[in-house]
């Protein structure tokens, strides 16, 4: 029991931490921009070793893309 409690901790406290490229409107930009800040996006959370900290990097870092394409 003295280790279940601190287990569950840890999993509640890094679960859902990671920020979700979902919330980003793309409506406004060019579909092929969109699509390689989409595959940028995935090949930088492709790492085999990612913690919150990376994931939440990277979701900023396609929203700066996407914020940088053209209107359609």
């Amino acid at each position: 029991m003295k280790f279940i409690i601190p287990i569950i901790s840890t999993v509640i406290l890094f679960s859902g931490c990671a920020r979700s490229i979902a919330d980003i409107d793309i409506s406004h930009a060019d579909k092929s921009c969109v699509r390689q800040c989409t595959m940028t996006y995935s090949s930088s959370i492709s790492l085999p070793v990612l913690n919150t900290m990376a994931m939440n990097r990277a979701a900023d870092s396609y929203e700066v893309c996407v914020k940088t394409c053209e209107q359609k």
